[in-house]
């Protein structure tokens, strides 16, 4: 099986028959600079390619992500490569590779495997890949986290499109609802939940892969009081029609929805309990906490369509620093909270896309 990095430094690209209307892909001159920009940890966002070893990969390709890091030799990094193919997870243990400066290539090495690629001139917060060793196109996207902006998604489409791929011939890992998202607000018909909405200072969900790759796992800190509480009782489905689902992790019990929104940095969950009837309730999340007058307004919008009034919409107000975050070391696409304990929610605490009581 090929390694990720093989996988990703293996993607080939031909120019010549390049539409002159396409701006052309610019390679790296190395410099000083240039290795200390690739160390550290990367994560899949895209690709496309037809050297048939790799497109293979690229279907099954569910999840990936490397750490490049020095070596005793200067002209030498170490990777490290975890990646998920359909529900086989495979974790590669240190591989080479070299950088050569007279021509601006990296090699990397995996077991008999060689691929030589160039690094593509981009933003410092993107790594873009191409291959010079075989005779197909191919191209390959990269990223310090997963929450790439929808621009540079485009940009790197419309590379792959020039290069003559297919929609149908980009393949993207399910990267979008990963990582961080901030509470921004919320509103609820219950009004025992309106007013547990009002002791909510602040609040963050996690999202991360599971082993289905229909599923992701949410973890909840949210700071009630004097306490940061931490709840990972419900995660995401995606349904064969694309609709994603929030699911009790014990009982399977569907207790929510992701809704459409204007934004992929907004992220709008609808949730239902069930008691003497169904009560509806809606969720803001952000990926910062500049959220903009339009998409505040097209949130309400939203809690009206439920039937939810102005009344009923609570915003977090972030006064303390209880559930904070730092930066989680590892392969984790989330931060964790620096004061966060781990407690079970007073009685009746309904956090946003849990089951309620």
């Amino acid at each position: 099986m090929l390694a990720t990095l093989t996988l990703l430094l293996g993607l080939p690209l031909t120019l010549a028959t390049e539409p002159p209307t396409c701006a052309p892909l610019v390679p790296v001159t190395f410099d000083n600079s240039t290795i200390p920009g690739l160390l550290g940890h990367w994560i899949y966002i895209s690709g496309a390619s037809r050297y048939p070893p790799h497109l293979a990969e690229l279907k099954a390709l569910k999840h990936a992500s490397f750490s490049i890091f020095p070596s005793s030799h200067e002209d030498e990094l170490n990777t490290i490569e975890v990646l998920r193919l359909n529900e086989t997870c495979v974790v590669k243990n240190v591989s080479k590779i070299h950088v050569f400066w007279h021509n601006s290539t990296l090699m990397h090495v995996d077991d008999q495997t060689v691929s030589i690629a160039k690094v593509i001139q981009s933003d410092k917060d993107l790594l873009i890949l191409k291959h010079i060793s075989h005779d197909f196109p191919s191209l390959s996207l990269s990223a310090r986290t997963p929450n790439v902006s929808k621009e540079h998604l485009e940009e790197f489409k419309a590379q792959l499109h020039c290069l003559g791929f297919t929609e149908e011939e980009i393949f993207s890992t399910s990267e979008k609802l990963l990582g961080m998202w901030l509470y921004v607000a919320g509103a609820a018909q219950l009004p025992q939940h309106l007013l547990e909405m009002l002791l909510i200072d602040h609040g963050h969900l996690c999202v991360e892969p599971r082993t289905s790759e229909q599923e992701l796992l949410i973890t909840q800190h949210l700071a009630v009081g004097d306490q940061c509480l931490t709840n990972n009782s419900t995660y995401f489905e995606t349904t064969a029609d694309n609709t994603t689902l929030v699911r009790h992790a014990k009982t399977q019990q569907t207790v929510g929805m992701l809704m459409n929104f204007s934004s992929e940095d907004v992220l709008l969950i609808q949730y239902q309990l069930q008691r003497e009837r169904t009560y509806l309730g809606l969720y803001l999340y952000a990926r910062n906490l500049s959220v903009s007058t339009a998409h505040r307004e097209e949130f309400q919008r939203h809690a009206t369509c439920l039937g939810l009034s102005e009344e009923a919409v609570v915003y977090a107000p972030w006064k303390t620093e209880l559930c904070q975050t730092k930066e989680i070391e590892g392969n984790s696409p989330c931060t964790e909270p620096t004061a966060a304990v781990t407690a079970s929610p007073p009685p009746g605490t309904h956090p946003p896309g849990s089951e309620g009581n």
